[in-house]
Protein backbone atom coordinates (compact mmCIF):
# COMPACT_ATOMS: atom_id res chain seq x y z
CA UNK A 1 0.00 0.00 0.00
CA UNK A 2 2.91 2.33 0.75
CA UNK A 3 4.01 1.85 -2.86
CA UNK A 4 0.49 2.53 -4.18
CA UNK A 5 -0.23 -1.12 -4.99
CA UNK A 6 -3.99 -1.86 -4.66
CA UNK A 7 -4.88 -4.26 -1.86
CA UNK A 8 -7.87 -6.58 -1.37
CA UNK A 9 -10.60 -5.98 1.16
CA UNK A 10 -10.51 -5.03 3.97
CA UNK A 11 -6.95 -3.71 3.70
CA UNK A 12 -7.78 -1.28 0.92
CA UNK A 13 -9.90 0.66 3.44
CA UNK A 14 -6.90 1.29 5.72
CA UNK A 15 -5.06 3.87 3.66
CA UNK A 16 -4.02 6.44 6.25
CA UNK A 17 -0.86 5.01 7.80
CA UNK A 18 0.66 3.55 4.62
CA UNK A 19 0.32 6.97 2.99
CA UNK A 20 1.77 8.74 6.02
CA UNK A 21 4.53 6.33 7.05
CA UNK A 22 5.36 4.92 3.63
CA UNK A 23 8.22 2.41 3.93
CA UNK A 24 9.94 4.18 6.83
CA UNK A 25 10.35 1.78 9.73
CA UNK A 26 11.03 4.73 12.05
CA UNK A 27 7.70 6.35 11.17
CA UNK A 28 5.78 3.13 11.79
CA UNK A 29 7.50 2.61 15.14
CA UNK A 30 6.87 6.21 16.18
CA UNK A 31 3.21 6.04 15.14
CA UNK A 32 2.76 2.79 17.06
CA UNK A 33 4.43 3.94 20.29
CA UNK A 34 2.86 7.40 20.27
CA UNK A 35 -0.56 5.87 19.64
CA UNK A 36 -0.08 3.44 22.50
CA UNK A 37 0.76 6.29 24.87
CA UNK A 38 -2.16 8.47 23.78
CA UNK A 39 -4.58 5.53 23.86
CA UNK A 40 -3.48 4.70 27.41
CA UNK A 41 -3.92 8.31 28.48
CA UNK A 42 -7.33 8.40 26.82
CA UNK A 43 -8.41 5.32 28.74
CA UNK A 44 -7.47 7.07 31.97
CA UNK A 45 -9.61 10.05 30.96
CA UNK A 46 -12.46 7.75 29.92
CA UNK A 47 -12.36 6.16 33.37
CA UNK A 48 -12.48 9.59 35.04
CA UNK A 49 -15.44 10.57 32.86
CA UNK A 50 -17.25 7.51 34.20
CA UNK A 51 -16.65 8.55 37.80
CA UNK A 52 -13.39 6.77 38.58
CA UNK A 53 -11.07 8.13 41.23
CA UNK A 54 -7.49 8.94 40.23
CA UNK A 55 -6.17 5.62 41.55
CA UNK A 56 -8.86 3.72 39.62
CA UNK A 57 -8.06 5.64 36.43
CA UNK A 58 -4.37 4.79 36.77
CA UNK A 59 -5.30 1.17 37.47
CA UNK A 60 -7.38 1.05 34.28
CA UNK A 61 -4.42 2.37 32.28
CA UNK A 62 -2.07 -0.19 33.84
CA UNK A 63 -4.49 -3.06 33.15
CA UNK A 64 -4.56 -1.97 29.50
CA UNK A 65 -0.79 -1.64 29.10
CA UNK A 66 -0.23 -5.16 30.48
CA UNK A 67 -2.66 -6.84 28.08
CA UNK A 68 -1.23 -9.42 25.63
CA UNK A 69 -2.59 -7.45 22.65
CA UNK A 70 -0.60 -4.38 23.68
CA UNK A 71 2.56 -6.44 24.11
CA UNK A 72 2.01 -7.93 20.66
CA UNK A 73 1.60 -4.48 19.12
CA UNK A 74 4.77 -3.29 20.87
CA UNK A 75 6.72 -6.05 19.11
CA UNK A 76 4.87 -5.66 15.80
CA UNK A 77 4.68 -1.95 14.96
CA UNK A 78 3.68 -2.16 11.27
CA UNK A 79 0.00 -2.46 12.10
CA UNK A 80 -2.97 -0.13 12.39
CA UNK A 81 -4.12 -1.56 15.74
CA UNK A 82 -2.77 1.05 18.15
CA UNK A 83 -3.33 4.11 15.92
CA UNK A 84 -6.90 2.97 15.33
CA UNK A 85 -7.48 2.48 19.05
CA UNK A 86 -5.97 5.88 19.80
CA UNK A 87 -8.31 7.67 17.41
CA UNK A 88 -11.35 5.78 18.73
CA UNK A 89 -10.55 6.51 22.38
CA UNK A 90 -9.63 10.16 21.81
CA UNK A 91 -12.78 10.74 19.77
CA UNK A 92 -14.83 9.25 22.61
CA UNK A 93 -13.29 11.33 25.38
CA UNK A 94 -13.41 14.49 23.24
CA UNK A 95 -17.15 14.19 22.59
CA UNK A 96 -18.35 15.69 25.92
CA UNK A 97 -15.91 18.58 25.45
CA UNK A 98 -16.22 19.28 21.73
CA UNK A 99 -18.43 17.29 19.35
CA UNK A 100 -16.60 18.93 16.43
CA UNK A 101 -13.22 17.73 17.68
CA UNK A 102 -14.64 14.27 18.36
CA UNK A 103 -16.00 13.99 14.82
CA UNK A 104 -12.71 15.26 13.38
CA UNK A 105 -10.83 12.55 15.28
CA UNK A 106 -13.35 9.89 14.23
CA UNK A 107 -13.09 10.90 10.57
CA UNK A 108 -9.28 10.93 10.69
CA UNK A 109 -9.27 7.57 12.42
CA UNK A 110 -11.68 6.10 9.89
CA UNK A 111 -9.01 6.68 7.24
CA UNK A 112 -6.66 4.57 9.35
CA UNK A 113 -9.12 1.74 10.00
CA UNK A 114 -12.75 1.17 9.09
CA UNK A 115 -13.38 -0.03 12.65
CA UNK A 116 -12.65 3.32 14.29
CA UNK A 117 -16.15 4.88 13.95
CA UNK A 118 -17.78 1.80 15.45
CA UNK A 119 -15.43 1.61 18.42
CA UNK A 120 -15.50 5.36 18.94
CA UNK A 121 -19.31 5.25 19.09
CA UNK A 122 -19.18 2.39 21.59
CA UNK A 123 -16.53 4.01 23.79
CA UNK A 124 -18.42 7.32 23.77
CA UNK A 125 -21.76 5.49 23.93
CA UNK A 126 -23.11 7.89 21.33
CA UNK A 127 -24.13 7.07 17.73
CA UNK A 128 -23.07 10.41 16.23
CA UNK A 129 -19.52 9.14 15.77
CA UNK A 130 -20.85 6.51 13.35
CA UNK A 131 -21.08 9.35 10.81
CA UNK A 132 -17.38 8.74 10.17
CA UNK A 133 -18.32 5.47 8.42
CA UNK A 134 -18.65 7.57 5.27
CA UNK A 135 -14.84 7.46 5.05
CA UNK A 136 -14.49 3.68 4.59
CA UNK A 137 -17.55 3.81 2.32
CA UNK A 138 -15.77 6.37 0.16
CA UNK A 139 -12.61 4.24 0.12
CA UNK A 140 -14.62 1.19 -0.86
CA UNK A 141 -16.37 2.94 -3.74
CA UNK A 142 -13.59 5.04 -5.19
CA UNK A 143 -10.38 3.05 -4.76
CA UNK A 144 -9.49 0.00 -6.79
CA UNK A 145 -9.69 -3.36 -5.02
CA UNK A 146 -6.55 -5.48 -5.37
CA UNK A 147 -6.63 -9.11 -6.40
CA UNK A 148 -6.08 -11.84 -3.83
CA UNK A 149 -2.79 -13.61 -4.50
CA UNK A 150 -3.18 -17.40 -4.57
CA UNK A 151 0.15 -17.70 -2.72
CA UNK A 152 -1.00 -15.41 0.09
CA UNK A 153 -1.24 -17.29 3.40
CA UNK A 154 -4.45 -15.36 4.06
CA UNK A 155 -6.01 -16.08 0.66
CA UNK A 156 -8.79 -18.26 2.07
CA UNK A 157 -9.53 -15.74 4.81
CA UNK A 158 -9.76 -12.87 2.32
CA UNK A 159 -12.00 -14.80 -0.06
CA UNK A 160 -14.17 -16.57 2.51
CA UNK A 161 -13.85 -14.61 5.78
CA UNK A 162 -16.93 -16.01 7.50
CA UNK A 163 -16.23 -19.66 6.71
CA UNK A 164 -12.56 -19.30 7.62
CA UNK A 165 -13.25 -17.41 10.84
CA UNK A 166 -15.73 -20.00 12.07
CA UNK A 167 -13.49 -22.91 11.07
CA UNK A 168 -10.34 -21.39 12.54
CA UNK A 169 -11.88 -20.77 15.96
CA UNK A 170 -13.67 -24.08 16.17
CA UNK A 171 -12.55 -25.72 19.40
CA UNK A 172 -11.07 -22.46 20.74
CA UNK A 173 -14.17 -21.31 22.60
CA UNK A 174 -12.84 -22.14 26.03
CA UNK A 175 -11.66 -20.23 29.09
CA UNK A 176 -7.95 -20.57 28.29
CA UNK A 177 -8.23 -19.06 24.81
CA UNK A 178 -11.09 -16.62 25.25
CA UNK A 179 -10.97 -15.47 28.88
CA UNK A 180 -7.48 -15.95 30.38
CA UNK A 181 -5.87 -13.28 28.12
CA UNK A 182 -7.99 -10.71 29.95
CA UNK A 183 -6.32 -11.43 33.28
CA UNK A 184 -7.84 -9.34 36.08
CA UNK A 185 -9.84 -7.35 33.55
CA UNK A 186 -12.34 -10.12 34.23
CA UNK A 187 -13.24 -8.11 37.33
CA UNK A 188 -15.48 -6.27 34.87
CA UNK A 189 -18.10 -9.02 35.25
CA UNK A 190 -18.84 -7.54 38.69
CA UNK A 191 -19.74 -4.23 37.03
CA UNK A 192 -22.24 -5.28 34.34
CA UNK A 193 -23.79 -2.73 32.00
CA UNK A 194 -25.18 -2.48 28.50
CA UNK A 195 -22.06 -0.47 27.60
CA UNK A 196 -19.78 -3.34 28.66
CA UNK A 197 -21.97 -6.00 27.07
CA UNK A 198 -22.04 -4.19 23.73
CA UNK A 199 -18.26 -3.77 23.67
CA UNK A 200 -17.72 -7.44 24.50
CA UNK A 201 -20.22 -8.68 21.91
CA UNK A 202 -18.71 -6.53 19.15
CA UNK A 203 -15.18 -7.53 20.13
CA UNK A 204 -15.84 -11.26 20.03
CA UNK A 205 -18.08 -11.06 16.96
CA UNK A 206 -15.03 -10.09 14.91
CA UNK A 207 -13.66 -13.60 15.43
CA UNK A 208 -16.28 -14.86 12.99
CA UNK A 209 -14.55 -12.99 10.15
CA UNK A 210 -10.83 -13.49 10.79
CA UNK A 211 -8.19 -15.92 12.04
CA UNK A 212 -6.81 -13.62 14.73
CA UNK A 213 -8.21 -13.96 18.22
CA UNK A 214 -6.87 -11.94 21.17
CA UNK A 215 -5.95 -8.89 19.11
CA UNK A 216 -9.54 -8.72 17.93
CA UNK A 217 -11.58 -9.19 21.09
CA UNK A 218 -9.23 -7.01 23.14
CA UNK A 219 -10.16 -4.04 20.98
CA UNK A 220 -12.94 -3.78 23.56
CA UNK A 221 -10.27 -3.19 26.22
CA UNK A 222 -10.98 0.51 26.95
CA UNK A 223 -14.47 -0.38 28.18
CA UNK A 224 -13.38 -3.60 29.89
CA UNK A 225 -10.42 -1.98 31.67
CA UNK A 226 -12.54 0.91 32.92
CA UNK A 227 -15.28 -1.42 34.17
CA UNK A 228 -12.72 -3.67 35.87
CA UNK A 229 -10.91 -0.78 37.53
CA UNK A 230 -14.16 0.58 38.95
CA UNK A 231 -14.67 -2.70 40.83
CA UNK A 232 -11.58 -2.12 42.99
CA UNK A 233 -12.47 0.56 45.59
CA UNK A 234 -10.22 3.60 45.66
CA UNK A 235 -9.99 3.16 49.42
CA UNK A 236 -7.82 0.07 48.94
CA UNK A 237 -5.60 1.51 46.24
CA UNK A 238 -2.61 0.05 48.07
CA UNK A 239 -3.51 -3.45 46.78
CA UNK A 240 -3.47 -2.37 43.13
CA UNK A 241 0.29 -3.00 42.53
CA UNK A 242 -0.12 -6.56 43.79
CA UNK A 243 -3.19 -7.04 41.62
CA UNK A 244 -1.22 -5.84 38.60
CA UNK A 245 1.45 -8.47 39.26
CA UNK A 246 -1.26 -11.14 39.29
CA UNK A 247 -2.75 -9.62 36.12
CA UNK A 248 0.63 -9.77 34.36
CA UNK A 249 1.23 -13.36 35.51
CA UNK A 250 -2.14 -14.58 34.22
CA UNK A 251 -1.83 -12.87 30.83
CA UNK A 252 1.84 -13.75 30.24
CA UNK A 253 0.94 -17.03 28.58
CA UNK A 254 -0.90 -15.37 25.68
CA UNK A 255 0.90 -14.25 22.52
CA UNK A 256 -1.67 -11.50 21.97
CA UNK A 257 -2.57 -12.67 18.46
Amino acid sequence: MAHGIPQPMPFKLRRGLPQLCRTSEQRWVFANVASMIYAAGGIGILAAQHGAALSQSVFAVALFLLLPWVRFCWKTPVLVDMPALMFAVLAAVALPVSPFAALALAFAGAYVSERVPVWAAIFAWHPILLLALVVPLFNFLFWRTGEVDDDDLLADTLRHPLATGISWHKGMWNAKEMLAPWGLCLFAVFSPSLWLTTAIVVGYAQLLLATDTVRLFQQASPVVCVAAAMVVPASIAWVMPALLLVHWYITAGSDGI
